[in-house]
């Protein structure tokens, strides 16, 4: 007999989203090998990172595909016996829905509500499995979520990719000016504020954002423990009400 082997690269394209569901639902409940885990999230970075941008589209065409990825974090953290590995895997999982994100705030008109819609999206999640985590563990993820896309837009702008001639760049401009107030917003989040305050927006782009672009009409609120700690104020959403 002989033995077929696939090689997965930036030019493979993804073509059954639902046996790619179901196969990262089985990682995330079945494998208990968490360097096995770190192999399949490999593979898949390099499926988001399709040259032509086909497969992020796709993913993002799928309801909560965030989730899919995300319990891969949570299950790692349950089953690694070295601490690092189970490290591995989230740093794995955020670049990759970190990647996606970006893909979206480059492509998509309104490519910043992705970002909104993962922070929720990782917040019910944490919900669910807070008997097993810390409130801040997930505070930190999304800080590190956060961070990763504004270095990412940050590096766009060093090239010069958000100000060319092309139609696109009023799609990135518009979607990075929501991003840096929903940034902005989660900088009330105490485990979240510690990771951004690396981040660009955190120091410029937040605060030009309130006088120079419209608030978006919805932004995800902090945690239930970082509503409790700051009197309440952070469920109130942006930073005008925190002005008195």
């Amino acid at each position: 007999t002989t033995t077929t082997t696939t090689t997965i690269d930036d030019t493979t394209t993804l073509k059954n989203v639902a046996v790619f569901e179901s196969l990262l639902a089985l990682l995330s409940t079945a494998c208990r090998d968490v360097r096995m885990l770190q192999r399949a999230l490999q593979d898949v970075s390099l499926l988001v990172g399709h040259r032509g941008g086909s497969n992020a589209d796709l993913l993002l065409q799928q309801p909560c595909w965030q989730a899919w990825l995300y319990r891969l974090v949570l299950h790692a953290k349950q089953c690694a016996v070295v601490v690092e590995d189970a490290a591995v895997v989230s740093e794995l999982t955020i670049s990759i829905i970190t990647h996606i994100l970006c893909h979206a705030m480059r492509s998509k008109y309104d490519g910043w509500r992705e970002v909104e819609k993962t922070i929720l999206v990782l917040e019910q999640i944490s919900r669910d499995a807070r008997q097993h985590h810390s409130d801040e563990y997930f505070d930190a993820l999304t800080g590190r979520l956060l961070l990763g896309v504004a270095k990412n837009l940050e590096i766009d702008a060093q090239q010069g990719l958000m100000y060319g001639s092309d139609g696109g760049d009023d799609v990135i401009l518009r979607n990075v000016a929501h991003f840096a107030a929903l940034v902005e917003n989660y900088l009330y989040a105490p485990h979240v504020a510690t990771t951004l305050r690396r981040a660009p927006f955190a120091k410029a782009g937040g605060s030009a954002s309130r006088s120079t672009t419209p608030t978006p009409t919805t932004t995800a609120s902090p945690t239930t423990t970082t509503n409790a700690s700051d009197g309440g104020n952070g469920g109130n959403g942006g930073a005008g009400d925190d002005d008195g």
